[in-house]
């Protein structure tokens, strides 16, 4: 797996543009791969004009929610050159499926690309790690062949420092932030998809809180788009919450111990 380091700072615009040209190439390929096996591979037929019209369908709600990030996304697609509805697309990878095809995805798509998507989080803390440091983390288990356009991404905002594992071109999929806050992330399969919030900003917008309780309340009150699962820390406390569109729920740990796929 190759991992590509960017380090910006900046606001706004500024950090999408850099971000934008530094991978101009990688998120171009990105792109293409990801459109290409999903209008290839689903049951149902579909185009790319369809799939980037239901992707825009989350652009107003990511505007409302995270203005900022927005600009950023924006940023992204005057670097790279490529159209926004583009970029746009690669944020909403998590929640495209299901807003294209509104029964599960899993039983609507076919062949290797397919076979075994969704990540895997986990989480210990106490007496369930040697040293009783908090410990969360997650793999990276994506569909296809996209482990090239991973980019460890380093941002320096005035309020915090976020290092976040991403794709090309995407703004942030799970990350740390130097507020000593951890989120990471597995998807869900919900029956109540709907035009909202795509969850790359969720996390972000999360991620770029003071502490948990805030970080927590950004999850919990955004107009999420569809399902996923959120994992979340600090130094001391892990919460992990699953998420459908319209609700929520905040799950127990057990032992000091969660695993969530």
């Amino acid at each position: 797996m190759k991992i590509t380091l960017l380090e910006l700072e900046g606001t706004g615009r500024q950090l999408g543009r850099a971000h934008g040209e530094a991978l101009k190439d990688s998120i171009t390929t990105l792109y293409g791969k990801y459109m290409d096996c999903i209008v290839k591979q689903a049951y149902i037929s579909t185009t790319e004009e369809e799939l980037l019209g239901l992707a825009m369908r989350n652009y107003e709600f990511a505007r409302d929610y995270a203005p900022d990030l927005l600009e950023e996304m924006l940023g992204i697609a005057e670097g790279s050159g490529l159209a926004v509805e583009k970029i746009m697309f690669l944020h909403c990878l998590g929640e495209g499926l299901d807003l294209a095809f509104p029964q599960p995805a899993n039983s609507l798509l076919k062949g290797p690309f397919f076979a075994s998507p969704g990540c895997t989080a986990f989480g210990a803390l106490g007496k369930a790690t040697s040293d009783g440091h908090v410990l969360v983390g997650q793999n990276f288990d994506l569909q296809g062949d996209p482990y090239d356009h991973a980019v460890l991404l380093k941002i320096k905002k005035p309020e915090t420092t976020l290092l976040l594992l991403t794709l090309a071109g995407v703004i942030g999929c799970e990350g740390l932030s130097s507020h000593k806050l951890a989120v990471v992330v597995n998807k869900l399969i919900a029956r109540d998809v709907r035009a909202g919030v795509p969850y790359t900003f969720v996390v972000r917008r999360a991620l770029e809180q003071k502490n948990l309780v805030e970080a927590l309340w950004q999850i919990m009150t955004a107009e999420r788009a569809a399902g996923t699962n959120y994992l979340l820390a600090d130094s001391s406390v892990i919460i992990n919450i699953e998420t459908t569109a319209c609700y929520f729920d905040v799950l127990p740990m057990p032992d000091n111990i969660i695993s969530h796929a």
